[in-house]
């Protein structure tokens, strides 16, 4: 019994990592870097950066669903093989 609890211990946990490894290289990086760009350097304010803010909000979606997922996949395939 404790074997099965150890590989299910060690597989959660792998993606657990790969879950905040996924939402932060997909999601926040990209979108706290758009704040500073669109406010710091393009000098957006009131409705145009929300506009661009949410462009750029969608585009991180997008990437998120199409490559960040698919590496849960991965992670976990990779941990039940060990």
């Amino acid at each position: 019994m404790d074997i099965i609890g150890d590989s299910f211990k060690n597989s959660m946990n792998a993606m657990s990592m790969a879950m905040i490894e996924t939402l932060l290289l997909y999601i926040a990086l990209p979108l706290v870097i758009a704040a500073i760009v669109l406010r710091g350097i393009f000098r957006l304010r009131g409705r145009a950066f929300n506009i661009s803010f949410g462009i750029a909000a969608i585009a991180c979606a997008y990437f998120f669903i199409y490559h960040g997922i698919p590496y849960y996949e991965a992670v976990y395939d990779r941990k039940l093989v060990q």
